[in-house]
């Protein structure tokens, strides 16, 4: 997918083929769900996973819910786009225990720290994550005010244990 995205800025493929992309790309998530053993965990934590205001690319935190999902986590997917005031209700009334904004898109960002600080008031304890193409840095991360920034998937449910324990 980042060669199809660096493919779309080149104007080498347009957009239709982009989006065919990730069709295909949700497709194979759809049709591997619940293939894999799902962990068993006995903690039962809890995920908000969605897309930042104004992020319309959702492959990222489609797969990162899949993946907190087979490791025992209850999740709810959010999708592309949850405006700010969208988050406080949902992590409040779910008592999430982590809260992660995809972003891949530079205009995406500017909403971030409001939708950070309306997770934080609603629940403080509630670890905010941030991740996707739109962070280069980790201090990217830190400067929109998220407690971790998560430049992958692999390795991130061990990483979201260690700092909720």
């Amino acid at each position: 997918m980042h060669e199809v995205g660096r493919r779309w800025e080149r104007g080498e493929i347009g957009v239709a083929d982009e989006h065919l992309a990730t069709s295909v790309c949700e497709w194979l998530l759809f049709s591997i769900a619940g293939r894999s053993p799902r962990v068993r965990s006995g903690t039962a934590r809890r995920a908000v996973v969605g897309c930042s205001p104004g992020e319309l690319h959702t492959l990222g935190a489609l797969i990162v819910a899949k993946v907190l999902s087979e490791r025992g986590w209850r999740v709810l997917y959010l999708g592309g786009s949850t405006p700010t005031d969208a988050w406080a209700p949902i992590i409040r009334a779910r008592s999430a225990d982590v809260a992660v904004l995809a972003t891949t898109t530079p205009s995406a960002m500017a909403h971030v720290p409001g939708a950070l600080r309306t997770i934080h008031d609603a629940r403080p304890d509630c670890l905010t994550v941030v991740g996707g193409q739109a962070y280069s840095t980790r201090s990217i991360g830190r400067a929109v005010g998220a407690a971790m920034f998560a430049c992958d998937v692999r390795g991130l449910p061990e990483r979201l244990d260690a700092a909720l324990s």
